[in-house]
């Protein structure tokens, strides 16, 4: 079965920063990856977010990006799709406000 792994548990981001999340894979054949969000389907025709196999980036996240993102991984063998083990990253994104907080505090 495979296996995706390495991804942080959780992510505080503040609205305009990018998301970038990685997934470390593991598994024979080769696995395929898949990204999903918990809430909400994720919008690919949006031209912030970008998918590249084993990573995924949202540039300018706003507040609703906050979600649950989810690494799926899935090998083909025996002819049928076998899903493995999925990875998750809770993602928390606070308004420009939290931004002026941290500066002011440092």
């Amino acid at each position: 079965m495979p296996v995706a792994h390495g991804m942080k548990r959780s992510q505080n981001l503040v609205e305009g920063d990018t998301l970038e999340l990685h997934c470390n894979v593991w598994g024979w054949p080769k696995p395929t990856i898949s990204w999903q969000r918990e809430a909400a389907p994720l919008n690919f025709t949006d031209p912030r977010v970008k998918a590249d196999n084993d990573k995924l980036i949202i540039e300018s996240v706003v507040l609703e990006d906050r979600d649950y993102y989810h690494c799926v991984v899935t090998s083909h063998f025996n002819e049928s799709d076998h899903e493995g083990k999925k990875d998750t990253t809770l993602v928390r994104v606070k308004g420009p406000s939290a931004s002026l907080l941290l500066k002011l505090m440092s």
